[in-house]
Protein backbone atom coordinates (compact mmCIF):
# COMPACT_ATOMS: atom_id res chain seq x y z
CA UNK A 1 0.00 0.00 0.00
CA UNK A 2 2.44 2.75 0.92
CA UNK A 3 4.85 1.55 -1.97
CA UNK A 4 1.82 2.11 -4.40
CA UNK A 5 1.22 5.54 -2.79
CA UNK A 6 4.92 6.32 -3.10
CA UNK A 7 4.81 5.22 -6.76
CA UNK A 8 1.38 7.53 -7.34
CA UNK A 9 3.04 10.76 -6.23
CA UNK A 10 6.21 9.95 -7.71
CA UNK A 11 4.73 9.48 -11.17
CA UNK A 12 1.73 12.38 -10.72
CA UNK A 13 4.70 15.31 -9.38
CA UNK A 14 7.23 13.85 -12.29
CA UNK A 15 4.27 14.08 -14.88
CA UNK A 16 3.31 17.72 -13.81
CA UNK A 17 7.00 19.16 -12.95
CA UNK A 18 6.56 19.21 -9.06
CA UNK A 19 9.94 17.38 -9.15
CA UNK A 20 13.48 18.98 -10.16
CA UNK A 21 13.53 15.90 -13.05
CA UNK A 22 17.41 16.39 -12.16
CA UNK A 23 16.81 15.31 -8.61
CA UNK A 24 14.05 13.24 -9.09
CA UNK A 25 13.52 11.53 -12.13
CA UNK A 26 10.46 10.18 -13.39
CA UNK A 27 9.92 5.84 -12.50
CA UNK A 28 9.84 5.78 -16.44
CA UNK A 29 13.46 7.20 -16.78
CA UNK A 30 15.01 4.84 -13.47
CA UNK A 31 13.06 1.75 -15.08
CA UNK A 32 14.17 2.33 -18.48
CA UNK A 33 17.93 3.13 -17.36
CA UNK A 34 17.69 0.06 -14.62
CA UNK A 35 16.67 -2.06 -17.49
CA UNK A 36 19.45 -0.91 -20.00
CA UNK A 37 21.86 -1.40 -17.22
CA UNK A 38 20.54 -5.15 -16.21
CA UNK A 39 20.70 -6.02 -20.07
CA UNK A 40 24.49 -4.64 -20.46
CA UNK A 41 25.32 -6.29 -17.59
CA UNK A 42 26.52 -3.51 -15.48
CA UNK A 43 23.82 -3.82 -12.92
CA UNK A 44 24.75 -7.65 -12.23
CA UNK A 45 28.62 -6.23 -11.89
CA UNK A 46 28.40 -3.49 -9.81
CA UNK A 47 26.02 -5.38 -7.60
CA UNK A 48 28.91 -8.23 -7.19
CA UNK A 49 31.09 -6.01 -6.30
CA UNK A 50 29.39 -4.57 -3.80
CA UNK A 51 28.38 -7.89 -2.06
CA UNK A 52 32.03 -8.99 -2.27
CA UNK A 53 33.18 -5.68 -0.33
CA UNK A 54 29.97 -6.34 2.17
CA UNK A 55 31.53 -10.29 2.43
CA UNK A 56 34.81 -9.33 2.47
CA UNK A 57 34.51 -6.49 5.22
CA UNK A 58 32.02 -9.10 7.03
CA UNK A 59 34.74 -11.41 7.69
CA UNK A 60 37.21 -9.21 8.43
CA UNK A 61 34.93 -7.63 11.02
CA UNK A 62 34.52 -11.39 12.59
CA UNK A 63 37.86 -12.37 12.73
CA UNK A 64 38.81 -9.25 14.35
CA UNK A 65 35.67 -8.80 17.06
CA UNK A 66 34.93 -12.23 17.88
CA UNK A 67 38.40 -12.57 19.47
CA UNK A 68 38.33 -9.34 20.78
CA UNK A 69 34.77 -10.07 22.55
CA UNK A 70 35.93 -13.47 24.03
CA UNK A 71 39.07 -11.47 25.42
CA UNK A 72 37.18 -8.63 27.08
CA UNK A 73 33.98 -10.58 27.93
CA UNK A 74 36.64 -13.74 29.72
CA UNK A 75 39.38 -11.55 31.24
CA UNK A 76 39.01 -9.03 33.33
CA UNK A 77 42.05 -7.08 32.91
CA UNK A 78 41.47 -6.73 29.42
CA UNK A 79 38.02 -5.76 30.07
CA UNK A 80 39.13 -2.70 32.02
CA UNK A 81 42.19 -1.77 29.48
CA UNK A 82 39.53 -2.23 25.95
CA UNK A 83 35.99 -0.86 28.05
CA UNK A 84 36.60 2.80 27.30
CA UNK A 85 37.89 2.93 24.15
CA UNK A 86 35.29 0.46 22.74
CA UNK A 87 32.60 2.24 24.10
CA UNK A 88 33.62 5.90 22.84
CA UNK A 89 34.02 4.24 19.36
CA UNK A 90 30.69 2.19 19.57
CA UNK A 91 28.88 5.48 20.08
CA UNK A 92 30.35 7.37 16.98
CA UNK A 93 27.92 6.64 13.79
CA UNK A 94 29.72 4.64 10.96
CA UNK A 95 28.59 7.36 8.34
CA UNK A 96 30.08 9.82 10.49
CA UNK A 97 33.38 8.49 9.96
CA UNK A 98 33.14 9.18 5.88
CA UNK A 99 35.05 12.47 5.58
CA UNK A 100 37.71 11.69 8.30
CA UNK A 101 38.64 8.10 6.44
CA UNK A 102 38.38 9.79 3.08
CA UNK A 103 41.06 11.93 4.15
CA UNK A 104 43.06 9.10 5.69
CA UNK A 105 42.07 6.19 2.90
CA UNK A 106 41.59 8.49 0.19
CA UNK A 107 37.88 7.05 -2.17
CA UNK A 108 39.25 3.78 -2.89
CA UNK A 109 38.39 0.24 -1.61
CA UNK A 110 40.17 0.75 1.82
CA UNK A 111 37.94 3.29 2.78
CA UNK A 112 34.95 1.46 1.88
CA UNK A 113 35.96 -1.34 3.34
CA UNK A 114 37.11 -0.02 6.83
CA UNK A 115 33.02 1.48 6.46
CA UNK A 116 31.90 -2.06 6.43
CA UNK A 117 34.08 -3.24 9.31
CA UNK A 118 33.16 -0.47 11.09
CA UNK A 119 28.96 -0.57 10.42
CA UNK A 120 29.73 -4.45 11.38
CA UNK A 121 31.70 -4.71 14.44
CA UNK A 122 29.41 -3.61 17.04
CA UNK A 123 26.16 -5.49 16.44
Amino acid sequence: MIIALVLIIWTVGSFFGLFNAYLIPSPWKVARTAWGLIMNGMLIRHMATSFSRVVFGFAITVCIAFPMGLLVGLNKSSRDFWEAPLNFIRHIPPLATVPILILWFGIGESAKLVIVILSAFFP
